[in-house]
């Protein structure tokens, strides 16, 4: 029997994994406050690196063709959008067209996806509550599907809030020439310094968020104040064409990082699987992180 430790984002994907084959699974989570999937942005966009991309195109695929691993749910809780950027070329590498939109914020010919990680986790477990159980037995094969573990080297703190942008959506062109409407997407970098507001998918908010802080132990920090040095720049960056409105209590979240020598996805720990800590790209890259885990498993060769 597959013993699941931890019903976050990837143990989700991987329940779903599992259920679309029919292998049966157990599952535990110790509903900890330290987590990173209460606060997660789910942002997939479009970059550079060939792992990146080809996940992004997996994600795109399943939005054109509303094929999901998770159809039994009956949502996809994923939204397309314009992605928005302050910089003359695309973010993380990317390789696509460039239009401007408005003053200094432009817009790219490919779109970035979003994804409802909260909403979707929640539905994950009531769906599976079935095979929830207290702890794992013994001659399970155990799949520690969290990155809160001894991988983990330090945690990046975090916080989001919901708000509602002006304007709500924005009309850009695309590389055929035609135009589309769609909510903005903001991605506010320069230098390390940098603000976001993602859309949540299924409401009429956005995420809002940016600080990223290392913290070797995990603590509460003071999110009002960094709110309003987010709305702030928010507006500087933007000149003024952006503007927001938070409509909603903000949520703190640590994302568990690993070390710089230890890059391999899953590793076996006296017959445990282990997830690498994935701190910032365990949404987009999920298709990949999933195949690792099913080889390592044995259940794909």
């Amino acid at each position: 029997m597959i013993h699941i430790e931890g019903m976050g984002i990837l143990g989700s994907f991987l329940a779903w994994e599992l259920h679309n084959r029919a292998i049966p699974f157990r599952w535990t989570d110790n509903n900890s406050k330290v987590n990173a999937w209460q606060a997660c942005t789910g942002a997939i966009y479009p970059a550079g690196k060939y792992e990146e991309d080809r996940n992004y195109r997996i994600w795109l695929e399943r939005f054109t063709t509303n094929d999901y691993p998770w159809q039994e749910l009956g949502h996809s809780f994923t939204e397309l959008t314009a992605y928005c950027f302050v910089t003359k070329k695309p973010p993380h590498g990317g390789k696509y067209g460039v239009f401007n939109l408005c003053g200094p914020v432009n817009v790219g010919s490919m779109p970035s996806i979003h994804f409802n990680a909260q909403v979707f986790v929640q539905a994950t477990r009531s769906f599976f509550a079935s095979v929830s159980v207290d702890h794992h037995e013994l001659g399970d094969q155990r799949i520690v599907a969290h990155g809160f573990s001894w991988r983990t080297s330090e945690y990046v703190w975090g916080w989001t809030v919901p708000v509602k942008l002006t304007p709500a959506l924005v009309r850009q062109r695309q590389a055929s020439g035609s135009f589309l409407e769609q909510r903005p997407c903001l991605y506010l970098r320069k230098g390390s310094f940098f603000q976001y507001a993602y859309p949540c998918p299924g409401t009429s908010t956005w995420y809002a968020g940016s600080s990223l802080i290392v913290q070797k132990n995990p603590h509460n920090l003071n999110v009002p104040e960094k709110i309003d040095t987010w709305r702030h720049w928010l507006e500087k960056f933007t000149e003024g064409h952006f503007k927001a409105e938070i409509v909603g209590d903000y949520v703190q979240g640590w994302r568990p990082r690993g070390a710089e020598n230890d890059p391999e996805v899953v590793k076996d720990g006296y017959g445990t699987l282990f997830v690498k800590p994935h701190w910032h790209d365990g949404v987009r890259n999920s298709p990949s992180i999933m195949k690792a885990l099913l080889l390592a498993a044995g259940i794909e060769h």
